[in-house]
Formats: structure tokens, C-alpha cells, sequence
């Protein structure tokens, strides 16, 4: 489904309708030299879906998020799933 990157940025920043969108996660994804990836999860008319903008690291990357998408950006309907995973530590 395709949303206006102004709705988005709004979700981005926090300021948004609660009644008609809910954010149901935020992580950072992969870091780059000048920036880094937030990856969202947000629900709309009771379905996931999820997008991925750009965050400046330092005050001379001056990035709005979805700055320079186009006006309607696509974002994929997801799911949660349980993941497991094997971590080693010393005894």
C-alpha cells in the first residue's frame, strides 16, 4: 500500500492521530558513515506495515526523514513472527 511521505513523516516524528495510526515498533537497521537506517512498524486499518527512512549522525547531516522520496512511498503489509536465535557466552 502506497502512503503520502508526509503522513510518514509525521509517524517519524511522533506526531500523529493515535486514532488512526498506531506505532507498533521502531529499531535501527544498518549505519552507513553519515547516516543510519530507522526501520518502522506501523498499524493502519488494523493491518502491519513497514518502512525504512534515513537518519543523520551528525548536526552537519541535516535529514528529514523521507526528504528525498517520492510524494507516495510504498510500504509492504508485514507480519510479526517469533524468531530464535543462538548466542554463545563464556562458562
Amino acid at each position: 500500500m502506497k502512503f503520502n511521505k508526509t503522513f510518514l513523516r509525521d509517524l517519524a516524528y511522533e506526531d500523529h492521530d493515535n486514532t488512526v495510526v498506531e506505532l507498533v515498533d521502531i529499531r535501527e537497521g544498518e549505519s552507513r558513515r553519515w547516516y543510519k537506517f530507522i526501520n518502522q512498524v506501523f498499524r493502519f486499518k488494523g493491518k502491519l506495515y513497514q518502512t525504512t527512512y534515513q537518519q543523520g549522525l551528525t548536526e552537519c547531516q541535516d535529514m528529514r526523514p523521507y526528504e528525498d522520496d517520492p510524494d507516495q512511498i510504498e510500504c509492504p503489509e508485514v507480519k510479526p513472527v517469533e524468531v530464535t536465535k543462538i548466542e554463545y557466552i563464556k562458562c
